[in-house]
């Protein structure tokens, strides 16, 4: 085993340098493995392969990978600047396919008129790819599909002949004024050139983390490891333009990065194609209207693997949700499970390309996410067509919305990042505990995305109510949240949507989520149920899919909630289509129930009841005893419930109740779907027979 400290992830530029000396290796000594210990590479090398036997490969028979960019107008072959011409001139056997690149570069520039360079560049590409294919072809060397993959790794020819450059190479192989060919010829002419002691060390501080003092400042290392890329507070001092680096971490570097060859894959919303890199998203949106950022999430292996096995896991790095790849960085947090599962990978280290300046980029360190299979994580999913709708939405009004002063508050786009934040941590710490996290993020975004009247704007929902069941361990406030909001049709009373649900209704007349506290937007909403299905002639719908323990009302009596976390766990879980499931959760709450509050319940149910012998018995309250109640009269109340129920045949007997709880939270807590038969044995009567609730 050979553990090279050098080799690690530390940035992503080391990360590829990983990668780099692998590939290298796995094609000099086929039998060589390698696997990720912690974060540092270590290589199972066989018998007779050491560290001096790797350095004197490395020293002594290393031929490095043609890559040329004759696309780029920096890329040396419209000029000749030394270190091309360098290795043209150059007699050494090491460079012979370098220079038959170069060759082969310099005569498909010259087909193009360089007034015309621009405009023909897909062309040049297009001949270049095709005269590297025909070589591998009538050669059978290797070299010319390394030059193949190095153009597919700068970007990549769409089905329009159009050519994108990839992300992970910035512009097409370029990041600003820093060509990576001409930098990589430059670390090859060093290395080449200066004295063999000196670049001895240099490659055993770059695969051994050694120390050395022979670094130099003519290699630059852009972007992919930013404490080497100089400029402001990047360094001692304000300002460092000059950073030393060491030749062999750009020449492995750039090595590594040929495993990022990209393909062409298609949108999911509009069917577009789009140029896919390995492992490599567009970063969720920031409700900002700037560049598109990307983001590289690379693979770490703990099982001893081949180059090929590896270039395998690369070649197919196409992340996918069902039939579909995967194309932003949320979308590949619901996914990095099961795949990481699947093919051996046990952690993602995340970096995100920011920019600086200009086209100055640097690889942020995102952190990084262990892969582990988990139950029901395959709920994520569900979440992210909604945030697609969602985020499409945005976008046009961020782009459109400014004409029509009709901008993305900020409110709200912190809200939509602060449910990104809540999705990264479910990725990272698991499901369980973190779904009510979650469902108050959904809410808060929600609650602000309900207020503001736009045009367009999609109802969104499309969850199941396996979220419900999979949080048995909830809160109160999470079951009594689910609960109120798995009444029928208790959405369009909360917000302004239309009768069924698909669109905002801002003249809708039953929404009526108003009052200074939680309560009396709760006495509002059922009172509002109440006079509704007296005008349409029709019982109220009370009726939930999730019937709680009467216990839990007890929570709303008493005031013991937290009513922000109920409130936004109230819209949150309206993302829910309940449909006619009733989720299958064994909840308990043994306490004793209060005597008003059954006798006041069993008239606010909105459903039919067996008891005292009757079948379908059902009673239903009016306004004007909600009202009573919440305006103090609880005995009042109380007494024009219990006439309503012995006139419907229940026999309820008079008992002491001396309510000691709030009126208006007695009230509130009406609107709360209950069990009945808890109700029926807290006042000393059975339900008939054992049925069901109806």
């Amino acid at each position: 085993m050979i553990k090279c400290e050098g080799c690690n992830t530390s940035s992503l530029g080391f990360y590829l340098k990983a990668l780099g000396v692998f590939r290298l290796l796995g094609k000099a000594f086929p039998d060589v493995r390698s696997y990720w210990n912690g974060s540092v590479m270590v290589f199972d090398v066989p018998n007779g392969v050491d560290e001096k036997k790797i350095m004197e490969y490395f020293l002594n028979s290393y031929c490095p990978t043609p890559i040329i960019s004759p696309w780029n107008r920096s890329g040396g072959f419209l000029n000749a600047p030394k270190d091309i011409k360098f290795i043209e001139d150059s007699k050494d056997p090491r460079l012979s396919n370098y220079r038959e690149a170069i060759r082969i570069g310099h005569e498909c520039v010259s087909k193009i008129n360089i007034a015309e360079f621009n405009e023909k560049k897909n062309d040049l590409i297009l001949d270049l790819r095709n005269r590297l294919i025909e070589e591998n072809i009538n050669s059978g060397k290797e070299w010319p599909v390394n030059v193949v993959n190095w153009i597919d790794t700068a970007g990549f020819l769409l089905s329009d002949n159009s050519w994108e450059p990839s992300k992970i190479m910035t512009t097409g192989g370029n990041e600003s004024r820093l060509e990576y060919s001409i930098n990589y010829m430059k670390a090859i002419k060093f290395i080449l050139t200066e004295k063999r002691e000196k670049v001895a060390k240099l490659l055993e501080n770059a695969l051994f983390s050694t120390h050395t003092e022979e670094l130099t400042s003519d290699i630059k290392m852009g972007k992919f490891i930013p404490s080497r890329s100089g400029g402001y507070n990047m360094g001692i001092g304000f300002s460092n333009k000059e950073f030393y680096a060491n030749p062999w971490d750009f020449v492995f570097l750039m090595e590594g990065s040929l495993l990022f060859s990209s393909s062409m894959g298609k949108r999911p919303h509009n069917n577009h194609s789009f140029i896919r890199t390995p492992f490599t998203v567009a970063s969720d949106y920031d409700g900002e209207n700037e560049e598109q950022s990307y983001e590289v999430w690379a693979p770490l292996w703990k099982n001893p693997a081949k180059i090929n096995e590896i270039e395998k896991v690369f070649k197919n790095g196409r992340v996918e949700i069902g039939n579909r790849a995967v194309y932003r960085s949320i979308e590949f947090l619901t996914a990095l499970k099961n795949f990481g599962v699947d093919r051996g990978i046990y952690r993602f280290n995340r970096w995100r390309f920011l920019r600086r300046r200009g086209q100055n980029y640097i690889a942020a360190d995102a952190g990084y996410y262990e892969v582990r299979f988990e139950r029901n994580y395959d709920l994520m999913k569900e979440i992210l067509p909604i945030m697609e709708r969602l985020d499409n939405f945005l976008k046009r009004l961020n782009n459109n919305g400014s004409s029509q002063g009709q901008a993305v508050p900020q409110s709200l786009r912190d809200a939509r990042q602060a449910l990104t934040e809540a999705i990264t941590y479910i990725a990272k710490h698991g499901m369980e505990g973190n779904v009510e996290r979650l469902f108050y993020s959904i809410g808060k975004l929600e609650r602000l995305f309900s207020l503001n009247k736009y045009s367009g704007k999609p109802v969104l929902s499309g969850l199941t109510t396996r979220w419900i069941e999979i949080n048995r361990n909830g809160s109160n406030e999470f079951f009594i949240a689910a609960a109120i909001s798995s009444i029928r049709s208790i959405r369009r009373f909360i917000e302004p949507i239309d009768e069924g649900g698909k669109k905002w209704e801002y003249e809708n007349s039953d929404f009526s989520w108003y009052g200074s506290n939680i309560y009396q937007k709760m006495i509002n909403v059922l009172n509002r149920l109440l006079l509704r299905s007296e005008m349409q002639d029709k019982p109220p719908e009370l009726k939930g899919r999730l019937k709680l323990p009467p216990a839990y009302a007890n929570r709303i009596t008493m005031g013991e909630i937290n009513e922000d976390l109920l409130e936004n766990l109230i819209y949150g879980l309206s993302w829910i289509n309940w449909g006619d499931t009733n989720p299958n959760i064994p909840l308990e709450m043994h306490e004793p129930i209060p005597y008003d509050y059954s006798i006041l319940k069993l008239i606010y149910l909105g459903h039919k009841i067996k008891c005292c012998g009757k079948d379908n018995v059902r009673v239903d309250g009016t306004p004007q005893i909600l009202s009573t109640l919440a305006s103090g009269k609880v005995d009042e109340a109380v007494r024009m419930a219990k006439v309503k129920l012995r006139v419907n045949g229940i026999p309820v007997k008079d008992a002491f109740h001396g309510s000691t709880q709030a009126s208006y939270r007695l009230a509130a807590s009406l609107l709360l779907p209950v069990d009945y038969r808890e109700l029926l044995g807290s006042i000393g009567l059975t339900p008939f027979r054992s049925e069901n609730v109806l």
